[in-house]
């Protein structure tokens, strides 16, 4: 499972600098680093041309990767936790500019300790959070 949180139905999406902003005041470790955004981004490029190529899974238009590929120099890693050396209690998002959030867990375990984490950035961001 993961977790998707965006504006609600009238909301202006927050921009990366704000949503940290927002965290720091709602978390005890909140780290973010732009050069990771943009190494986050060429890595989920690389991915949605790897769904591309004949057999893929999931259909990627020229749009949607240029789309992925022009926000890599406004794009935040950010790194979260309440706790000074976590096993899975942390999250790890990128912040791409008007994009929801994306939410994604290693696996059963992380995502137990993880979500109420995603739960409280909705929160803490005015936004609504879908399970996906």
């Amino acid at each position: 499972m993961a977790h998707r949180l965006d504006p609600t139905p009238g909301q202006r999406p927050l921009s990366p600098r704000e949503i940290v902003d927002r965290l720091w005041d709602r978390f005890q470790t909140v780290y973010a680093d732009d050069s990771r955004g943009a190494e986050w981004i060429n890595g989920l490029v690389g991915a949605l041309e790897h769904l591309r190529r004949p057999g893929g899974t999931v259909p990627v238009s020229d749009a949607d990767l240029d789309r992925v590929k022009g926000h890599a120099a406004r794009s935040l890693y950010v790194w979260i936790s309440d706790e000074k050396d976590p096993e899975w209690a942390y999250l790890e998002i990128c912040l791409i500019p008007d994009e929801p959030i994306f939410c994604v867990y290693a696996g059963p375990e992380h995502e137990r300790e993880a979500a109420p984490l995603a739960i409280r950035c909705a929160d803490a961001l005015g936004y609504r959070i879908l399970e996906i």
